[in-house]
């Protein structure tokens, strides 16, 4: 049986070196669907009785996945601002780096990355089988467990 949770939460990137116009700052209102897989719990006397995972321990994971990424500017760390804050003295440059909202992610942030990315952190606690992010209403990637496997 499988399971979906959804969130969504706003995000600006910027994808350095692209050809087109993803190489400038802009943002998405990204929505996630996250696909669990599993039995229900068949145990009567188990409070978990019937499901394959508590939605509210997933919607916990999840929350802390948009909490940290939510109004924030990803970056991986070779945008121009990054490098720009780099000259600045630490005090300043703290400032600055909270000001502007970022959030080092340490991929490059494409729908494809921020899929593999949310996949794997909520393995480490549910069988995921699958992750969707939208960038857009009409635009979305998927990361499945078998994407996993194919990588060797």
């Amino acid at each position: 049986m499988r399971i979906q949770k959804e969130f969504k939460f706003c995000a600006a990137h910027q994808l350095t070196n692209h050809d087109g116009k993803c190489r400038m700052i802009h943002g998405h209102n990204y929505r996630v669907l996250v696909t669990v897989e599993g039995e229900p719990l068949s145990d009567t006397k188990h409070p978990k009785h019937g499901m394959v995972v508590d939605f509210s321990n997933l919607s916990f994971e999840c929350k802390s996945i948009e909490q940290n990424w939510d109004h924030r500017f990803l970056i991986t760390g070779d945008e121009p601002i990054v490098k720009l804050l780099d000259t600045l003295p630490n005090a300043e440059k703290s400032a600055v780096w909270e000001t502007l909202g970022l959030q080092w992610v340490g991929f490059r942030t494409t729908a494809e990355n921020m899929a593999r990315s949310i996949f794997y952190t909520l393995s480490k606690r549910f069988n995921v089988v699958e992750v969707t992010v939208y960038e857009t209403e009409t635009a979305c990637a998927t990361y499945r467990s078998q994407d996993r496997d194919n990588e060797g």
